[in-house]
């Protein structure tokens, strides 16, 4: 490469290249410090401190279970649903309702899931969210009907779904570009 301020073919990956003497135009035709030879490389000051306090590989790791817990229990439904068919002797229109309703209550019910998640934090929304989940879990083991599952698992688990899936992947959103900074 022709180097117009030397006046001969000079590579860039010399060490002789006097950066002090380059025109500005003309340092934006290297590729990083580290072409420039080790004595002219930029100290960089790297920080130890974390700035979440360590907790943004435990949030993304529970932002994983929670992707894995929530794509499981959305999908179990149409699992059970021959089953839920055969005990409560309904139909399939019936039963199936229960993931239809569940997952309109999901998609639907997101802005209230992130008003409860600034409004209480992200942590204990989603830990509320867990909660009502595990609710509607253990209580639709008791119901009679499949209306009452309408209630249980579509309204009260689904809307735990939602309340603990938004709030962690904001949080781990907010904890990510904290860790830019």
């Amino acid at each position: 490469m022709l180097v117009p301020w030397q006046g001969k073919m000079t590579s860039a990956t010399n060490d002789d290249i006097n950066i002090d003497r380059m025109p500005d135009d003309g340092r934006g035709h290297f590729s990083g410090d580290a072409m420039l030879g080790s004595e002219r490389r930029l100290e960089r000051h790297v920080s130890k401190d974390v700035p979440d306090g360590g907790w943004g590989w435990i949030i993304t790791f529970s932002a994983f279970l929670n992707e894995v817990f929530i794509d499981g229990l959305t999908a179990s439904v149409g699992v059970l649903m021959p089953t839920l068919k055969e005990y409560f002797q309904e139909g399939a229109g019936k039963v199936s309702f229960i993931a239809s309703l569940g997952l309109f209550v999901f998609h639907c019910a997101g802005p209230i899931s992130v008003s409860i998640g600034e409004y209480t934090g992200e942590k204990k929304a989603a830990m509320i969210g867990v909660l009502l989940c595990s609710a509607g879990l253990f209580i639709s083991g008791f119901v009679v009907n499949v209306k009452m599952l309408y209630i249980t698992i579509s309204c009260l688990m689904y809307f735990g779904l939602t309340l603990s899936y938004l709030p962690t992947f904001t949080l781990l959103g907010s904890t990510s570009k904290n860790a830019m900074v």
